[in-house]
C-alpha cells in the first residue's frame, strides 16, 4: 500500500477513533454537569434562553487525545503543548470568566508556544517577523471560531467542514500532520454536534471553541506550508477558515466604527442579524453551513487556478 494510500487510512481511523469516543462521553459529561446543576444561564448578551451546560470541550479534548495516541503520526510537542494551553486557558475563562486583555494574553501565550517549534508561515525572510504574523493569525483564528459558537450546532459545524476541506487538501498534497490535526477537529466536532445541535443538551464553552480553533489553525498551516507557493498556502490556510473569520471581521469592523468595545459579547453577529430579518434559527444554521462550504470550494478553486 502507498504511502498516500496508508495517509488516507489513518486519517480515517483517527477520525473515527476521535468521534466515538466523544460520542461516547459527551452525554456523560452532561448528565454529570446536570446532576450537580452546574448550568450556564442565559444573560442578555446570550443567544441562548434556557439553563444548559457547558464545558463539553472536556470530552472533544479526550476525544483528540485518543485519535493522538492511536495515530502514527504526530503534530510536535509544542504545537500539543500549545493546544492544551488554549483549551485549559478555555477552562479558566468557562469558570471565572477572564477579563479579555487577560484571555488575549494567555491566548498569545499559547500561540507563542506553538510558532517557537517552526510551525509558521514562510511569508518574510525574518524568521521573527513569520512567528509574530503566524501567532495573531492562530489567535484571531481561535477568537474567530469562538464567535462563531452564538447558536446551537453552527460552531461545531462550521469547525467540521473547515476541517473536511483541510482534510481533503492536505490528502492530496500528503501532508501528513495537517491530515491528523484535519481528522481530530473532524472527528471531535461530528461527534460533538450529535448533542450540540438545536435543542443543544451541552455547548462546546471556550474551552472546546479553543481547542477547535486551534487545531483548525494547525491544520491549515502544516497544510498550507507543503503547498508550492507560499502565499498561496497562507490564503489557502485563511479561506478554509470560512464564515467565522468573515464574522469576526465584520463584527470588529462595525464596533470600531460605532467606537463600540470589540471584546464585548453582544447580539450584532452575522446570525443574530439574520433571525432578526425573520429567519428562522434552523434556517441560519442550513444557510450558513451551506455558504461555508460554497465559500471554500470558489475559494480554493481561485487560489489553484490563479
Amino acid at each position: 500500500m502507498s504511502e498516500n494510500h496508508l495517509q488516507v487510512v489513518f486519517s480515517i481511523t483517527t477520525c473515527v477513533i476521535t468521534a466515538f469516543v466523544v460520542l461516547a462521553l459527551t452525554p456523560l459529561l452532561a448528565t454529570f454537569l446536570q446532576k450537580r446543576h452546574l448550568y450556564k444561564m442565559p444573560t442578555t448578551d446570550r443567544w441562548h434562553t434556557t439553563p444548559t451546560v457547558s464545558f463539553g470541550g472536556i470530552a472533544m479534548f479526550l476525544g483528540c487525545c485518543a485519535g493522538l495516541l492511536l495515530s502514527p503520526y504526530s503534530l510536535g510537542i509544542l504545537p500539543v503543548i500549545g493546544v492544551s494551553i488554549l483549551f485549559a486557558g478555555g477552562i479558566i475563562d468557562d469558570i471565572m470568566r477572564l477579563s479579555p486583555r487577560l484571555k488575549l494574553l494567555f491566548q498569545y501565550f499559547a500561540a507563542v508556544v506553538i510558532v517557537s517549534g517552526g510551525l509558521v508561515f514562510h511569508l518574510a525572510e525574518s524568521e521573527v517577523l513569520n512567528q509574530v504574523i503566524t501567532a495573531t493569525w492562530i489567535v484571531f483564528v481561535v477568537n474567530a471560531v469562538n464567535l462563531s459558537d452564538s447558536m446551537d450546532g453552527l460552531s461545531s459545524g462550521l469547525s467540521a467542514i473547515s476541517a473536511f476541506f483541510i482534510g481533503v487538501i492536505s490528502l492530496s498534497i500528503s501532508s501528513g500532520e495537517g491530515a491528523l490535526a484535519a481528522s481530530l477537529t473532524f472527528g471531535a466536532s461530528l461527534g460533538f454536534l450529535r448533542f450540540n445541535k438545536s435543542p443543544a443538551r451541552i455547548f462546546m464553552g471556550d474551552c472546546g471553541a479553543h481547542l477547535l480553533g486551534s487545531l483548525i489553525a494547525i491544520s491549515a498551516i502544516y497544510t498550507a506550508n507543503v503547498t508550492e507557493h507560499l502565499y498561496h498556502g497562507a490564503w489557502f490556510a485563511t479561506v478554509c477558515v470560512g464564515f467565522p473569520i468573515i464574522d469576526t471581521s465584520f463584527v470588529i469592523l462595525r464596533r470600531l466604527f460605532h467606537k463600540q468595545n470589540i471584546f464585548q459579547g453582544g447580539k450584532d453577529h452575522l446570525p443574530y442579524i439574520m433571525v432578526y430579518h425573520g429567519y428562522s434559527e434552523s434556517s441560519v444554521i442550513g444557510i450558513l453551513y451551506f455558504a461555508q462550504i460554497v465559500l471554500i470550494t470558489v475559494s480554493l478553486f481561485l487560489i489553484f487556478r490563479l
